[in-house]
């Protein structure tokens, strides 16, 4: 059986510390926020391909962050309860592929062929694919430490590795 509920840290090598939270008790969420120095990135359903990405950038004054700081302040007022979350500016990423539409059901939009089909691709173009194994097995190491942090005494170092994923191209 895995735990009710996990959270734990992964230290980057260049600094970067990612917080990772998995509960089998809350509420149905597959939404991922990458927040760093300049800015936030975001979307519903990472299990979703047509699910927009949202770019938000860190306001540093100006008149983007005064029309927020009057917008939730005004909000504040008429909706004191709806005051946690607060208002902000952000734009839609476009789409580095156009969802493909097939789907397992309505209720669970996943292209579960996408996998294999970049496989495919990859062998096609002679180039090695994304999702390589050893991206594989350093999901794998990461998962273990994270779900077992008994086993390690609290803290593991990562041992794979893997090396950068190619970006997509965006003429497709």
């Amino acid at each position: 059986m895995a735990p009710d509920f996990s959270v734990g840290c992964i230290e980057y090598a260049e600094g970067v510390v990612a917080r990772v939270t998995c509960s089998l008790v809350a509420p149905l969420d597959k939404s991922l926020t990458i927040i760093g120095d300049n800015g936030v990135i975001s979307t519903d359903n990472v299990r979703d391909e047509a699910s927009p990405v949202f770019v938000r950038t860190m306001p540093s004054g100006g008149v983007q962050d005064g029309f927020e700081r009057r917008v939730n302040r005004l909000r504040n007022w008429v909706q004191p309860s709806a005051a946690t979350g607060g208002w902000q500016v952000k734009r839609r990423y476009p789409f580095a592929r156009k969802p493909s539409g097939r789907f397992v059901s309505s209720s669970k939009p996943v292209d579960f062929c996408r996998g294999p089909a970049e496989m495919v691709e990859a062998i096609r173009e002679q180039r090695p694919c994304r999702l390589s194994p050893q991206l594989g097995l350093h999901v794998t190491e990461l998962i273990e430490a994270l779900q077992y942090p008994e086993r390690f005494g609290g803290r593991k170092k990562i041992e794979s590795s893997f090396d950068p994923i190619q970006p997509l191209s965006w003429t497709n």
